[in-house]
């Protein structure tokens, strides 16, 4: 199926007070729907390129507005293998200067642990769920332009990798935690609201 129709199918609204004219605003999908649960399947080497490249930007776009540092497509209703980071996060990794696009990645190599607090756009208003994730990891992914790449990431910039990873697989940050604890985050989120 072509991704940036995928994505703009279901997944679009404007709010013409915050975005130009003409422009799309891809709707982040939040819990509890059940699209946050499918697997990705890879991005086929035949797939249109301009379509990616347009899909890329209108995530990027989405991510920066809802003031994410991580977006995966599930997270928009397109169950690719396809996770953006953000410029800011981003910017310390070895090679990398602005906003990470990887392409079908896949965590080669965990080592270590962390524990950190973790937020998601699909779960607004809820923050600090602290989650255990590796400390360092080495991830291979394709670039835009379909370059097999090999990256070291550590801290943080592993963290967000691992949670956006996790969204490919339809593994959310809530299943990370213990069981108390998940029944802690979700009640905070039942008074936000949304669910």
């Amino acid at each position: 199926m072509d991704l940036l129709k995928q994505a703009l199918s279901t997944n679009t609204k404007t709010v013409l007070d915050d975005i130009p004219e003409g422009k799309k605003l891809l709707k982040i999908l939040t819990y509890p729907n059940p699209k946050l649960r499918g697997i990705s399947a890879p991005i086929p080497k035949d797939a249109n390129q301009e379509n990616i490249n347009n899909l890329v930007s209108l995530m990027r776009y989405a991510m920066e507005f809802y003031g994410g540092v991580g977006l995966a497509a599930p997270q928009v209703g397109v169950h690719y293998r396809l996770l953006l980071v953000s410029r800011q996060t981003a910017h310390n990794a070895q090679g990398v200067d602005g906003p990470l696009t990887m392409l079908n990645p896949e965590i080669v190599h965990l080592e270590g642990t962390q524990s950190a607090p973790e937020g998601c756009l699909s779960f607004p208003g809820i923050r600090a769920a602290h989650v255990l994730r590796g400390e360092t990891v080495i991830v291979q992914f394709e670039d835009l332009e379909r370059k097999h790449n090999e990256l070291e990431l550590t801290g943080f910039q592993a963290q967000i990798v691992q949670h956006e990873i996790d969204h490919l697989n339809g593994i959310l940050f809530i299943d990370k935690v213990s069981r108390l604890k998940k029944d802690m985050i979700l009640q905070r989120y039942k008074k936000t609201g949304r669910l």
